[in-house]
């Protein structure tokens, strides 16, 4: 509602202390009722039947504070810079950020979170705040998969401008790997609220405009790196 995702075809994401993916369509059949939860968007009628597939990944932010806490950084912005520091897949460090319970889009299973083919005489704390945004990021991708697999036509994200869309890695390892266009908008999940308090008395939920304050295009340079990455992360993952 904050981002104005009212419509098939539209999607918004989030990065908070879970990840959420929020996708609309007009299809009501499922290959994914298990991993993927499938419920009328908040304006379906008999004549707009609007389905929202939503998919969660419990630990995404929340992984992000670990990680603060852990190297005893002084703010998420210093954090940020410490990643861009360091090259696309982080030396082969990967992270897998799944020690927030059990997952869904992993058919309920509790992983826990990893930290993998650490070298002592490469990492430091800018690989691992890289590998923890690029990690998180890889997870949300994963997930994205497994809409595009039930019939969800992903073409960009709406994003508000708050959480871990602010960092640039974790914006651009997701444009970047899926060769899609990130929009930006000035809105929280505070206006959304505000915006669903006052729907029943509008009748209904208005499409309003939103500012767009940063749009995030793949880089056709990085396209290949971070696609390989991805596939090494995904890779270890199933193994």
């Amino acid at each position: 509602v904050a981002l104005n995702v009212l419509n098939v075809g539209e999607v918004a994401a989030t990065g908070g202390t879970s990840g959420v993916l929020y996708a609309l369509t007009d299809q009501l059949k499922s290959k994914e009722s298990l991993r993927i939860n499938n419920f009328a968007h908040v304006n379906y009628s008999e004549f707009n039947k609007i389905v929202g597939k939503l998919l969660c990944i419990n630990g995404a932010g929340i992984q992000y504070k670990w990680i603060k806490n852990l190297i005893r950084s002084g703010s998420y912005t210093e954090m940020n810079e410490k990643a861009s520091n360091v090259e696309i897949g982080s030396n082969n460090l990967l992270t897998y950020p799944f020690g927030n319970g059990a997952e869904r889009m992993l058919d309920n299973k509790i992983v826990n979170g990893h930290i993998r083919n650490i070298n002592f005489n490469i990492h430091d704390n800018n690989h691992m705040v890289r590998a923890t945004l690029e990690g998180i990021a890889f997870a949300l991708i994963y997930g994205i998969e497994l809409l595009i697999y039930d019939g969800v036509v992903i073409e960009n994200l709406k994003v508000g401008n708050d959480n871990l869309f602010l960092s640039e890695v974790f914006s651009k390892t997701i444009a970047n790997t899926l060769g899609i266009r990130i929009q930006m908008l000035e809105a929280t999940g505070a206006d959304g609220a505000a915006k669903a308090s006052i729907a029943a008395e509008r009748g209904g939920l208005n499409n309003d405009t939103i500012n767009i304050t940063k749009t995030i295009d793949p880089n056709p340079k990085s396209q290949n790196q971070s696609i390989e990455s991805f596939k090494n992360w995904k890779k270890q993952l199933l193994n």
